[in-house]
C-alpha cells in the first residue's frame, strides 16, 4: 500500500521487514503452545495436498490452508521511535498464527483418526484409565522386534 508522504520506495526494507515480521510472529505462536514449539517449520514456495490413506482403499485429501494475520501499526510513534505499536502488533500476530494453526491441526487430526478407524468417543466419560486403555485397544498398533 503506497503512502502519498512517500518519496519513494525502498523494496529491499519492504521485503527485509516481512522476513522479519514473518519470523517474529512465528516464533511467538511457537512459545505460545507447546506443541507448536516442537513442531518443524521450512520455507516452501509452495504446499501439496496431502494424501492420507486408511490402508482398506480409503483416502483423505488434506489441502493446505492459508494462515492470514491482520496487522496495523500507527507509523506516527515508529518514525518517532517508539516501537511499543510494533510490538504488540507482533505479540497480537503470534496469538492469531497461535490459533489459526492450532484449530487446523487438530481439525486435520480428527479427519484423519475418523478415516483410520483410531476415533474413540468418550460419550460424556470423564478421563480415566479405564477409558484410555479401552481406547488403545481399539486402534491398530504396530510394533517392531524392538518395541
Amino acid at each position: 500500500m503506497d503512502s502519498p508522504d512517500l518519496l519513494f520506495r525502498l523494496i529491499e526494507y519492504e521485503s527485509a521487514t516481512r522476513r522479519h515480521a514473518f519470523r517474529a510472529i512465528d516464533q511467538l505462536a511457537r512459545a505460545r503452545s507447546p506443541l507448536l514449539a516442537q513442531m518443524r517449520s521450512e520455507a516452501t514456495e509452495a504446499i501439496p495436498v496431502s494424501l492420507i490413506t486408511d490402508g482398506a482403499g480409503g483416502e483423505l485429501e488434506l489441502e493446505p490452508l492459508p494462515v492470514t494475520i491482520g496487522l496495523e501499526v500507527d507509523v506516527d510513534p515508529v518514525t518517532a521511535g517508539d516501537l511499543a505499536g510494533v510490538y504488540t502488533a507482533l505479540d497480537a500476530g503470534g496469538a492469531q498464527q497461535e490459533e489459526a494453526l492450532s484449530k487446523t491441526l487438530f481439525s486435520s487430526l480428527s479427519e484423519i483418526t475418523e478415516l483410520t478407524g483410531n476415533k474413540v468417543d468418550a460419550a460424556g466419560r470423564p478421563l480415566s484409565w479405564d477409558f484410555l486403555t479401552e481406547a488403545l485397544e481399539a486402534m491398530e498398533i504396530r510394533f517392531d522386534e524392538n518395541g
